[in-house]
């Protein structure tokens, strides 16, 4: 068997952090988005294909000559959800899976293969419960799992179900019968609609997270530090703390805490130095980045190879672009 990760997004809303570095390759606790899919697919699957557009050579070059049996396939513009799987067509002659490149999640996947081979259908979609549906697609099965009926982000008045489209899936061939080929297509809005008496929906619990903003960027660090076992590393190696950090706080590699520095609910990425007396809150801060004495940075997002001078304030959810030096009190994104 074989998975595909859509691994072709720009991580718009991520940005700064997405300008120079694909979505999939951000890291969590130290260890890639992409990494923590694949190492969680069973003996099963034979092989990984990545569907990738944007900045593809930089995942083809984390891949290669990894023991990981992973093969980038080139997107060559953004064929949407259901383009994107039809672009692979020709790789895939049996049953295989689907992630989307950007969540992190609990499912037991053995058991939704299993699950998937019994409902004999043509595709089957994981289901996750959530408080508020709008911001998703809802999906309603019946006993046996059938989907009945299904809207991609309902307004309030049309929420039917709480249980989400979870961005994982599991397909027959047959599914390419229905999408189109060499143009955009959804498989939401599109594809899903002609297959529904042959759609199955697969309820989990556990955890699972869609890393889309810096907010969610940072509960997904919550939610793996929370777990017993997390993978990847808290405080990355060869960094030096020296001011205080608390446990809802990752660091990347080589990271520098000052004297007297102190860091909440942030995520700082390699080779950053933070400068003492700084102090930083729901932040996130790229890698190579200075933060000098006395700053404070607070729900705001700061790229690469910047600079903060001395004391000056970054927040309210500001972004800084990579390799820029802020000299003064800002008002807008810089």
């Amino acid at each position: 068997m074989k998975a595909v990760v859509l691994a072709g997004g720009k991580g718009t809303r991520l940005r700064p952090i997405t300008l120079d570095r694909p979505k999939p390759l951000v890291p969590v606790l130290n260890k890639p988005i992409l990494d923590r899919i694949i190492e969680k697919l069973p003996c099963e699957v034979d092989e990984v294909l990545l569907a990738c557009n944007f900045q593809k050579q930089k995942i083809e070059n984390y891949y290669s000559g990894k023991e990981m049996c992973v093969r980038v396939i080139d997107e060559p513009e953004p064929l949407g959800t259901g383009g994107a799987v039809k672009n692979l067509e020709n790789h895939l002659d049996e049953d295989f899976l689907v992630f989307n490149g950007d969540i992190l999640f609990s499912l037991d996947i053995e058991e939704f293969i299993e699950f998937h081979k019994q409902s004999d259908g043509i595709g089957t979609l994981s289901l996750w419960q959530v408080d508020d549906p709008t911001r998703f697609g809802i999906i309603e099965t019946d006993e046996r799992g059938s989907v009945s009926r299904f809207k991609e982000k309902p307004s309030s008045s049309e929420v039917f179900s709480d249980w989400i489209n979870a961005g994982m899936y599991a397909y027959t061939p047959q599914i390419f019968d229905y999408i189109s080929s060499g143009e955009r297509v959804s498989m939401e809005h599109e594809v899903f609609p002609r297959i529904i008496e042959d759609l199955f929906g697969y309820k989990f619990r556990g955890h699972w997270i869609d890393i889309g903003t810096p907010t969610s960027y940072l509960e997904a660090h919550q939610l793996l530090i929370d777990e017993e076992e997390r993978g990847g590393e808290r405080i990355g190696g060869n960094s030096e703390i020296n001011g205080s950090i608390d446990q809802k706080t990752s660091l990347g590699r080589a990271v520098k805490i000052g004297d007297g520095a102190e860091v909440k609910n942030s995520v700082i990425l390699d080779n950053t130095t933070v400068e003492e007396g700084a102090v930083l809150k729901n932040a996130l801060v790229g890698s190579n980045t200075r933060i000098q004495k006395n700053v404070q940075v607070e729900d705001a997002s700061i790229g690469d190879n910047c600079k903060i001078k001395p004391d000056l304030e970054v927040k309210d959810g500001l972004r800084v672009w990579n390799q820029t030096e802020v000299t003064e009190k800002y008002l807008r994104e810089v």
